[in-house]
């Protein structure tokens, strides 16, 4: 914490002096190192997770830095340059908001600038679409996503060196879309082209360094390999509570540590770190901030049978939270139904499980999730399951066949799903021979 304390304080004092109108040339000069003062203040106040004094003083910045026709040509451009940082740092706050539309907004509006002011194939260009391209990810808008990339990749190939910090973020963006489309391998590669360019960076980034082992982090757990995803966890957050300690991503690693154990069926443990996220989200952050729904998810899913009622409250606050911020139909929205099914099967409470699943069915089709993404898979094996604890094993063998028409090759629940199926036709021999035994024992019973 003490950087940031160091921070605040020079920044304010340059505050404070550019605040004396004691200089001739105040109104030009004077107002545009006023403008850069309270932008970096609003930065420190974004990587200490204080969002609304960021946004404050981030708009302070716009307000001193909006358009002046009566500036020669030169002076013009150079202020609109400026006035885009401004617009690209309020995009980027929304962002870590979960206020994707004003994200959008103010991206844009950077975009717009820079396309008039800049040369076509500028870095701060492609730096600008590979923004946009996170936020259309988050939107779940993967072609979109991928155009901005391309965008971003064209223009940097041009103006950047292979090494350069940018080219990393823009492989960090591109493994993000390509987890979104359940693309592990090329996502992991991806990830892994990022850190490597933030570890030879001539200038190093210990947090962006940490996002990327996070995102690894987040293959790992999916490709079944808890130790190891639980050991770059555990990196992250250490690099992360240093860097940003009241940001977002501080409880997204948490949450991910709780992931990471519930992997290694040690939800004792998982639950802890799934609380510890909560906590802290409850102390920093919004009620209506995405990573608050998340932690809200994850503690639900692991509580007990008696604690019906906070579950069905957490649930819903997930739903409301995603529905305020314009998401209706967001990943989490299915998980959450899914969990809920879980939870009414914890209970033996089996038509309501169905339910909750046929609602996350709903969601996956709104969402428009592409064929073989890993959602599709855990909706149908959730209802096979369902279907074989009622002992409908037909039912069951019908919709681990779904499930098998979105799979992967990749895909660690293929032997499970034949393992699963393997049972489901046993359970039926086996019931088939029960009811011909049955059958011919009661016509034996009648015979004279």
């Amino acid at each position: 914490m003490g950087k940031f304390t160091d921070a605040l304080y020079h920044l304010n004092t340059s505050i404070d002096l550019y605040l004396k109108k004691d200089a001739d040339n105040y109104t030009i000069n004077f107002n545009r190192k006023l403008a850069c003062a309270y932008n970096n203040k609003g930065l420190v106040h974004r990587d200490l997770g204080e969002f609304v004094e960021a946004l404050k003083y981030m708009n302070k910045s716009l307000d001193l830095r909006c358009d002046d026709a009566t500036l020669l040509e030169k002076e013009r451009s150079r202020l609109a340059i400026e006035r885009s940082y401004s617009h690209e740092n309020l995009g980027l706050l929304y962002n870590d908001m979960c206020n994707y539309e004003l994200a959008l907004y103010h991206l844009q509006e950077t975009l717009d600038i820079r396309n008039i002011n800049l040369p076509p194939n500028h870095h701060l260009i492609a730096q600008v679409y590979n923004n946009l391209s996170r936020i259309y990810n988050l939107l779940g808008n993967p072609l979109k996503s991928f155009e901005c990339t391309e965008q971003a990749l064209t223009r940097q190939i041009q103006s950047l060196p292979d090494n350069h910090p940018h080219r990393g973020t823009m492989y960090n963006t591109l493994g993000e879309a390509y987890y979104s489309q359940g693309q592990y391998s090329m996502a992991l590669l991806n990830f892994e082209k990022a850190l490597n360019i933030y570890q030879s960076a001539r200038t190093r980034s210990p947090l962006l360094e940490a996002i990327a082992l996070s995102n690894m982090g987040i293959i790992m757990k999916v490709q079944g390999n808890y130790d190891e995803a639980l050991k770059t966890f555990i990196n992250a957050l250490s690099i992360i509570e240093r860097e940003r300690p009241r940001h977002p991503d501080v409880a997204r690693c948490l949450n991910n540590i709780g992931f990471a154990y519930r992997g290694k069926s040690d939800n004792a443990t998982a639950i802890v770190y799934f609380n510890r996220a909560l906590n802290f989200c409850k102390s920093y952050l919004t009620e209506n901030n995405e990573v608050t729904a998340i932690s809200y998810l994850n503690v639900a899913s692991e509580l007990n049978e008696d604690q019906y009622d906070l579950a069905m409250e957490y649930f819903q606050r997930v739903i409301s939270i995603y529905d305020h911020i314009g998401l209706p139909h967001h990943h989490n929205i299915i998980r959450c139904h899914i969990y809920c099914g879980h939870f009414y099967r914890k209970i033996h409470n089996h038509q309501s499980a169905l339910a909750c699943y046929e609602k996350a069915i709903f969601h996956c089709e709104k969402a428009s999730f592409p064929e073989r993404h890993s959602l599709w898979i855990e909706v149908y094996t959730n209802f096979a399951l369902e279907y074989y604890l009622m002992a409908e094993y037909g039912r069951a063998l019908v919709e681990y066949e779904h499930a098998l028409q979105h799979i992967t090759e990749e895909s660690l629940e293929i032997p499970r799903i034949y393992k699963s199926m393997d049972l489901c036709r046993r359970q039926i021999i086996e019931t088939d021979v029960r009811q011909t035994m049955t059958f011919i024992l009661d016509e034996l019973a009648i015979l004279p």
